[in-house]
């Protein structure tokens, strides 16, 4: 009984811990509106970014809530001309932001105009939540559709920490790589700190280069990729790791 009365109370600090660490690393979430004023032509919406993708029939009214702040890429495209016209696209790079619904309203013209306003159903996002790739469909408010997505996180701090001293333990330059390379395989995404930190702990600027390119793909705070290059000492590695950024 006292083993037990032990473990029950590890349990309670271990939890209380953890709820702690989501508390100080919750972000809040951003969410996107279409409003369709085109008379319900036939078409598709999509709405992507580098970790997310989103495509819906377009309906009167579409709401995309929980998402992660950050540059989305927004494509419409829709019969034009009455029924057996062609087919026009719309495409254009919208910005997420916390707390705020970016809103999309479209014409009967074709015109995309956009609004940001205060969300209230804006929630913390919390690391390490466990959520489900589930889309609830709400048919009663003019077809709304609200999505609800789930969130990547990067690499909880005890894992990263265990990939870290792996790399820094290697006394060799090509062996950090190799162990680097292997190493984060394993995980989904990183946060651009991350990255900076698991690339200075290579000393030449070509290693860093090589550390950062692997790992921009995996990076979710897409809008700090550009000042990743303070890792760097020279102004060629740091134009050359912008120039990166610009080919994806």
């Amino acid at each position: 009984m006292k083993n037990l009365k032990n473990l029950s109370i590890c349990l309670m600090f271990a939890l209380f811990g953890v709820l702690t660490t989501n508390a100080q690393t919750a972000v809040m979430s951003g969410s996107f509106q279409f409003t369709n004023d085109i008379n319900r032509r036939v078409g598709v919406l999509v709405l992507q970014s580098n970790m997310q993708k989103f495509e819906f029939p377009i309906s009167e009214n579409i709401v995309i809530a929980n998402l992660l702040p950050g540059r989305y890429s927004l494509i419409i495209e829709f019969q034009s001309g009455g029924r057996g016209g062609g087919m026009t696209k719309l495409s254009q790079n919208i910005d997420i932001e916390s707390e705020r619904r970016t809103i999309c309203r479209m014409n009967a013209s074709a015109v995309l105009g956009f609004a940001k306003e205060y969300d209230r159903s804006s929630t913390p996002i919390f690391a390490g939540n466990f959520r489900d790739d589930r889309r609830d469909f709400d048919r009663r408010d003019n077809d709304r559709v609200v999505v609800q997505p789930p969130v990547p996180q990067p690499v909880p701090d005890f894992e990263f920490n265990k990939l870290y001293n792996a790399v820094q333990n290697e006394k060799f330059s090509d062996s950090k790589m190799r162990t680097l390379k292997t190493s984060s395989n394993f995980y989904e995404y990183f946060s651009s700190e991350q990255v900076k930190r698991l690339a200075l702990l290579f000393e030449f600027e070509t290693d860093k280069l090589e550390c950062v390119k692997y790992l921009v793909p995996k990076v979710l705070d897409v809008q700090n990729l550009p000042y990743i290059q303070d890792v760097f000492n020279f102004k060629s590695t740091k134009d050359d790791y912008l120039k990166f950024l610009n080919r994806r």
